[in-house]
């Protein structure tokens, strides 16, 4: 048994040095120049050194040299991983350590990244050939090295990208190698624990320089070689488990910088496309720290709450080693949910694919404008329908029990339902613009086609396809073609909603009329309008939504709404309202200094020898 002093003296020993180096490294780091100059995309006001990273490699360097050749400590971890960590972090370190003080080209670092990684894979540190995920082994042979090198390479950078802000890279860091030691402790005991524990004291001696407002930054050469460590280490604890999420658990434990890294490269990707020529590697404020300021979260409560966030997936990767597959499952997809939603409410425009209107591209297509393509598309709804019908019906979905019946079935559908599409018109007009007129005539549609299917099944397969079967036909084939035809109309609903801007309005009169004022903000952006809700006189309307808007109430929550929704605006829709109202509306507009305006709809004559100018029915009097 291992006394526990033997794995804990070590990591004291890294803390003291890192404490007593890094106001040393910021002395140096002035006499080399290395200094971050404020301005750019940099937050920092004023000059700071950025070779802190030094006493932090230093103090580890150290620390772990006692556990390498100190007698009595060297069965405290496995020395392949140590010496591996030694020796590939060389290369990383000096390159990144010139880059700090002389730009070096990117190509130049990723190069000597990768080669630092295979010297790792050298000393036999890479996934194993069978992995485990979710109670499964995989077995993945020769390909555990290339995945060992990509993984190796982007959580070094990812570590690098995530030094944004005081303290956030290195804290992240200490959370992560905290959470790996923990683990090391339950997979191997104190000799697993040693090693991250060496990391964890030498980063506990550099944060209090680094924390807002800091007095040394970490640099490249601490950020990389950080981060290139952590990934060895993360190589270690995920091949050594075989319950929960295993192999992903260095994942959760690193989950905010890969996160980060993951957003980072997919909008670069996208704007490469859409922007023309800004590169992959082109730096830019927009990682997802940078994103937290712009919302309104002061510098130490947005590194707070990224450190509560990694703890989170920390917490997560620890518990699911304790839980069954099936539970380790639903922790990581609820992770993963939780930060698709977080990384939705930053509002990135390159993953604004309702707001941008990415997908109303496809609609423009001009294989789409052809008039035969409808057909051969309805075509396609039908099988699908059928197959949808029959995998739900007999639970055959590799068709296997049911093929003959499925290959008669797709002799008699297609046939029906475009006989039943063409005599109800849905071949003539355009769905732009479609309304609930053509939606009801797409559904009587795709009813006469079922019946006309199921009339041709019974003379002429007999009752070899029960009635229920094309009972579930029929809703699949109504859910298919009613939401194709009018998913352009939600699409354009949800871009005009998502990209709405402009000042915030509250519309009176939660009615037609107050519907169209509503549609009529959303698609003409001239008006610069935000509708953010209604307010009714009709009591019963109260609380309800009209068009996915909230009716807050009548004219007694006015003066509220304007002080929480930030109004710019009041809109009279209806022409029903009483006097008395108006003049209360009025007040509070005025009190408030905000706009109250009426909209309107006319229809009025034109001289027939005057030339007709197109001009908008709708307007608005202020």
């Amino acid at each position: 048994m291992i006394p526990i002093l033997y794995f804990l003296f070590p990591a004291a020993i890294a803390a003291v040095s890192s404490w007593t180096l890094t106001p040393l490294t910021a002395l140096i780091a002035t006499r080399l120049g290395a200094i971050d100059q404020p301005g750019g995309r940099k937050l920092h006001t004023r000059p700071i050194p950025r070779i802190g990273g030094v006493a932090v490699v230093a103090a580890a360097v150290m620390s772990g040299t006692i556990l390498l050749v100190v007698p009595g400590f060297e069965e405290t971890f496995p020395p392949n991983l140590a010496f591996a960590m030694l020796v590939g972090a060389f290369p990383i370190f000096t390159v990144s350590l010139f880059d700090d003080v002389s730009p070096v080209r990117a190509i130049t670092r990723l190069g000597v990244q990768i080669i630092s990684a295979i010297i790792v894979v050298v000393f036999g540190v890479h996934v194993y050939p069978d992995i485990h995920l979710f109670g499964t082994t995989f077995h993945i042979g020769i390909l555990s090295i290339p995945i060992t090198v990509l993984w190796i390479v982007g959580v070094t950078n990812a570590f690098n990208l995530a030094d944004g802000l005081d303290g956030l890279s290195a804290g992240l860091a200490l959370i992560s190698a905290i959470s790996f030691s923990a683990l090391g402790m339950m997979t191997g005991g104190p000799k697993l624990a040693a090693l991250p524990l060496v990391l964890v004291g030498a980063l506990v001696g550099f944060l209090p320089f680094n924390l807002y407002p800091a007095r040394v930054f970490l640099g490249d050469c601490g950020a990389t070689a950080i981060g290139f460590w952590l990934a060895c280490l993360g190589l270690r604890s995920g091949s050594a488990l075989s319950s929960g999420v295993a192999i992903l658990v260095p994942v959760l434990v690193l989950g905010v910088p890969i996160a980060d890294t993951l957003v980072a490269v997919a909008r670069r990707t996208v704007r490469s496309f859409s922007a023309g020529g800004h590169g992959l590697f082109i730096a830019d404020r927009d990682h997802i720290h940078h994103r937290l300021l712009s919302r309104g979260l002061h510098h130490p409560r947005a590194v707070l709450f990224l450190y509560s966030v990694a703890s989170v997936g920390a917490a997560v990767a620890v518990a699911s080693t304790f839980v069954t597959s099936r539970n380790a499952a639903l922790l990581l997809v609820t992770l993963i949910a939780a930060a698709f939603i977080g990384v939705s409410r930053l509002k990135y425009d390159e993953f604004a694919v309702l707001r941008g209107g990415a997908l109303l591209r496809v609609y423009d297509v001009p294989v789409l404008r052809l008039s035969i393509f409808p057909v051969f598309f309805d075509l396609a709804l039908v099988a699908l329908a059928l197959y949808g019908a029959i995998g739900l019906k007999f639970d055959d979905w590799r068709v296997q029990s049911s093929r003959m019946l499925a290959l008669q079935l797709l002799a008699i559908g297609p046939a029906t339902a475009l006989s039943a599409f063409s005599l109800c018109g849905l071949y003539r007009g355009s769905w732009k613009h479609a309304s609930v007129e053509d939606l009801f005539r797409s559904s009587v549609a795709v009813a006469i086609a079922t019946a006309l299917g199921f009339l041709g099944s019974a003379l002429l397969l007999g009752d070899a396809a029960p009635v229920s079967l094309f009972v579930i036909y029929g809703m699949l084939l109504q859910v298919f073609v009613n939401g194709t035809r009018s998913s352009l109309r939600l699409l354009l609903y949800f871009k005009h909603r998502e990209a709405a801007d402009g000042d915030a309005v509250l519309i009176y009169g939660a009615g037609a009329a107050g519907a169209l004022a509503l549609r009529e903000f959303l698609t003409n952006r001239d008006h610069s309008m935000k509708p953010v809700g209604f307010i009714d006189d009709d009591p019963r309307k109260r609380g309800r939504f009209l068009n996915g808007y909230p009716i807050l109430g009548a004219v007694d929550v006015l003066e509220q709404a304007v002080l929480e929704q930030q109004l710019k605006g009041v809109v009279l829709a209806s022409s029903k309202i009483d006097p008395q109202s108006i003049s209360v509306v009025r007040s509070i507009c005025s009190q408030h200094d905000i706009r109250l305006m009426k909209f309107s709809v006319e229809l009025s004559s034109v001289d027939s020898r005057a030339a007709l100018m197109p001009q908008a029915l709708a307007g608005m009097k202020a």
